[in-house]
This record gives structure tokens, sequence and C-alpha cells, in this order.
């Protein structure tokens, strides 16, 4: 990403080495598209290393799955990280910003490969989750392919069925998808020995029962993937209107940074609520979540229609690049709003799943799950970008509420339909709630 920027290969490149569009080559370009999924992959490693690194400490599997040990969220990083992104922002060339985390990281590299760190090697023979080398993907389809391969079989008293052997991690079995339960059957004339050398054809109770709470949990799923779409407004469309608005205060001169700064420290101040949240009901946090993000959709569409107002008096419809008279701080309240829903929602969702899986996941699975849940929510936020543009066409003034520049586009339109969408999705997760009966991690004792 460094190499990207205009100055470094101008000489190479042909290009000239002012930061405009038309200095920017393919080979720049190609450069910055190959930075983010190494940035990508470096950030999924980070997770699962902290993650395995925290398994050896000496502390109970359900208070780490409570409290969610996480060096990356610890309140002195972070202050840390605000003081040097704060800094990070008052630098002009774009080269020197991605150069020097480049080169802090360069030593980072260094130092974790010569540091010494003693390995146990126990940890990867068990698997992630202690019980088996396999995906909870590879899992659910197996234990459907077994069910589906014993059709014609019945569950009752006089069939064996394969326990899991380890007692204190297996799980009892339970009745609904009575269906999934034929994976467990053990077919007269063939010992658990054969069957097992075939593990497409005999599950365990305990992979049977995962698989149900997978099942079980899939309809709550669409509600919480929503939040991440909210969520994932905050570094794009919130950033660039605050980057269109006046960013002093009195004489000071701040910058976007200061917006996303104050988002961070509410989040991380928000740690003590998520707590509570997660000791005394998760899907209470998870609602709570859900009823910001529809007070934070409204909010950004007030402050947006404020802001449309403000370029047509003054004149800035085709003026993209000029500053807008209306304070940057009026979008205050909105990413406070945002920094609740997600401070909420991440721990408290790890949390749920963490409690439906009690003491047959550890702590890595419910954290990388919720996080997924809520990356698919902000993959699925392009699309509603898209599928809002479509709409847009065909109702109202039939104009696209995207268009070249902010100061042209509808945004407030864009977010009361998120108001809408937000709104039946916290009424819906309600109703599933009411049907979906947690027991708060007390349906499976070992």
């Amino acid at each position: 990403m460094t190499l990207s920027t205009p100055p470094l290969l101008a000489h190479y490149t042909g290009t000239c080495s002012n930061y405009h569009p038309d200095c920017i080559g393919h080979t720049p370009k190609v450069l910055f598209n190959i930075g983010f999924p190494m940035v990508t992959v470096g950030m999924c490693s980070i997770v699962i290393i902290f993650e395995i690194i925290y398994e050896d400490c000496d502390i109970d599997d359900e208070k780490k799955e409570i409290i969610g040990l996480n060096i990356t969220n610890h309140p002195v990083t972070a202050i840390l990280n605000y003081i040097i992104n704060i800094a990070l922002s008052y630098i002009k060339p774009w080269s020197a910003r991605f150069a020097i985390p480049s080169f802090f990281s360069v030593i980072s590299v260094f130092l974790f490969l010569f540091v010494p760190y003693k390995e146990e090697g126990v940890m990867l023979t068990k698997g992630i989750d202690g019980l088996a080398k396999e995906s909870p993907i590879t899992r659910g389809v197996r234990v459907l392919v077994a069910s589906i391969s014993k059709n014609f079989h019945k569950v009752d008293d006089q069939i064996r069925l394969h326990d899991q052997e380890n007692r204190q991690t297996s799980l009892p079995r339970t009745r609904g998808l009575m269906f999934l339960d034929k994976a467990t059957i053990i077919v007269p004339g063939k010992s658990s020995e054969e069957h097992e050398k075939h593990k497409w054809t005999l599950c365990t109770i305990t992979d049977v029962e995962k698989t149900k709470l997978a099942i079980r949990m899939a309809p709550l799923i669409p509600s919480i993937v929503l939040c991440g779409v909210i969520i994932s407004i905050c570094n794009t469309y919130f950033i660039e209107q605050a980057n269109t608005l006046n960013p002093k205060i009195g004489k000071w001169k701040t910058s976007s940074c200061y917006l996303l700064a104050t988002y961070d420290t509410l989040k991380q101040s928000m740690k003590i609520i998520t707590f509570l949240f997660q000791l005394a009901s998760p899907r209470a946090g998870i609602s709570t979540a859900m009823f910001f993000s529809v007070l934070c959709c409204i909010t950004a569409a007030k402050v947006e229609r404020r802001r449309l107002q403000a370029i047509t008096r003054h004149g800035l419809i085709d003026k993209p690049d000029q500053r807008i008279p209306m304070s940057m701080y009026w979008m205050l309240p909105q990413f406070i709003l945002l920094a609740m829903v997600d401070s909420l929602l991440e721990a408290n969702a790890k949390s749920f799943i963490g409690r439906r899986y009690k003491k047959a996941l550890r702590l890595l699975y419910p954290f990388l799950f919720a996080r997924a849940i809520i990356g698919a929510g902000i993959l699925v936020g392009i699309f509603s970008v898209h599928l809002a543009g479509k709409f847009s066409k065909h109702v109202g003034r039939r104009v696209n509420w995207f268009q070249e520049t902010l100061n042209q586009s509808r945004m407030d339109c864009y977010y009361w339909a998120l108001t809408v969408l937000c709104v039946a999705n916290f009424v819906l997760f309600l109703v599933l709630l009411f049907y979906f009966k947690c027991t708060s991690g007390h349906e499976y004792k070992s």
C-alpha cells in the first residue's frame, strides 16, 4: 500500500508524482488492491493467535468466555491506538501514513520471531474445539449425510446409539430434530470400530447435538447480520459525510479521526455495561443493540437532511470539494449510538452462542462465529446500497439516491429505508426469541 502512492514508483511507471487522480496508473492500483487481502489475512491471524495464547492462561473457561480476553481490546492498547491514529491524521503525504505503520510492523514481526515462547504442542492435537479436527460446517454436513443414509432406520430404545467417549465434553441427547439422531444409529452386524472408519456414516451424539444447536440458531442470524450492515456505515458514508463538513472547533482544526476516536473510546467504555448484559441476558444485550441501531439510523437521517439543507442554502450542490459551513460534530450523536451498537452486539452475540454450546466449544468458535456474522453484515451492506439504488428508481421521484457526489445524493432517504428495516428486524428478533427458548446454557450439562 505504501508503494501504491504516486511519488514512490512514478519514475518506473512513467506517471507523475503528484497526489492527483491522473498520476495514479495501473500498477499503483494493482498494488493497492493487493494490500487489502494482505491486511485482512494479517488481522485474522492475529485474532486467532491471541485466542490460542489465552487458552494457555490458568483461567476458568466460563470466565474467559464471559470476559472475552483480548489484548487488542485492552483499554491501554486502545488509548495508544487513538493517539497514534490522531497523530497520523495530521501527516499529509499518504506514502508516510502507510510507511510508518509498515516500519513498526516489520519490527513487530522480528520481535515476535526472536522473543522466546514456550509451545506446549497439546492444543493442535485436540483440534480447535478439543473434540475433532474439523470445522462446524464439515461436521454438520457429515451428520446430515449420515442421517440420510439411515433414513429407513428408526430410533427407539432397542437401537444402539454411538455415544461420545469423553464424558467431560460430551453432550446429552435432546428432543427436537429427531431425524438427525439417525446419524448415531449403530447398524446391527457392524461394530463401532467398523463404523468409525467411515465417519460419514456414523456420528456421535455430541456431533448431532452441535448440529441441532446450529440449526436452532439459524433463524436468529439474519437479524444480527442487519446490525452488521449498520455498523459498516461508520467507516464509509459517515466518514465521507464528515469530510465534507467544517472540522473546526473555534480556531482549532480537527479531522474525522476525532469522531472515530470518540467512537472507539465509547466502545471501550461500554465494556462494563456489556459485561453486565453478558452475565444477565445476552438476548437482552442483542435486543438493546438493535434498538440503538434504529435510533442511529433516525439520527443519521436527520443530520443528513440538515446537511443537504445547508448545501442548498449555500449553493454547493455542484461544488463537492468545498467545505460545507456546518460543524462536523453534528454527526457526533450517530457515532455514539453506533458505538453502543457495535459494543453490545459482538460481545453479546458471542456470549449468546457460547452459552448454547456450554462446555462443548471453547472460546474460539463463539468469538469467531460472532465476528463472522457481523462481517457478513458488512458485506451485505455493499449489496444493500445496490438494491437501494435500484429501489429508488421505482419510487418517489424515480431518481437513484446514490449519485456521483454526496452533495447530489439522497443519503437521508437511504438512512430512512434502513430505519424501516431495523424496526422490522427488531420486531422479528423479539418474535423469534419468544419461540426460540434459550435456557442460558442449562439445557446441556456434562
